[in-house]
């Protein structure tokens, strides 16, 4: 992993956060909360017009192996859906749906740089990937703080709260694991 690709995530990112504030000025604070994927919740930056063709590559982190198509194209669609906007391949950042700009500011929001591995970090899915995760990954909180951080060996990554080390992906830190929303893959 380029320790470039991984600081360019967390500049990402932030950017990212800063749409979503922008965003949730208008929607009572709420972000995006959508029961669908991270490209349909991040789908509706582009419906409010706070973000462009151009703007889509800001949701591919360089070389992360959840980019199936490499790069996104582009091709947003038309208004007012904008369907084409981060279509399955073209986003590699996941997305905790359910929070709010006063949400903890020790929730994850965002993380990226996860290859293969992010649903396995999140614990969403059980087993590890098939290609082995190394390396840090980076996690935006609710109030923009954004970190890189290194999962376990387990995937897990642990922070103290309560007194306790915990997976920040838990019910027990607080996450809610039905509101993690993995990116949209290629279905094959």
């Amino acid at each position: 992993m380029k320790a470039a690709d991984l600081e360019k995530a967390v500049l990402q990112q932030r950017g990212i956060h800063t749409v979503l504030v922008t965003w949730a000025m208008d929607k009572n604070h709420q972000f995006p909360n959508l029961p669908n994927d991270a490209n349909a919740n991040f789908r509706e930056l582009f419906k409010k017009r706070l973000l462009d063709s151009a703007s889509e590559g800001l949701f591919a982190v360089p070389n992360d192996g959840s980019l199936q198509k490499g790069h996104p194209d582009g091709n947003i669609g038309d208004a007012p859906d904008f369907a084409k906007a981060l279509e399955p391949g073209e986003c590699s950042i996941a997305y905790v749906a359910g929070l709010d700009t006063a949400s903890n500011s020790d929730l994850p929001l965002l993380i990226s740089r996860a290859g293969h591995a992010p649903g396995w970090i999140m614990g969403v899915h059980k087993t590890p990937p098939i290609v082995p995760f190394r390396g840090g990954v980076a996690v935006t909180f609710p109030g923009g703080n954004t970190e890189i951080l290194t999962p376990g060996p387990d995937g897990k990554i642990l922070k103290m709260k309560g007194g306790k080390l915990l997976d920040i992906f838990s019910a027990e830190y607080g996450t809610k694991p039905e509101n993690i929303r993995l990116p949209a893959l290629v279905q094959k």
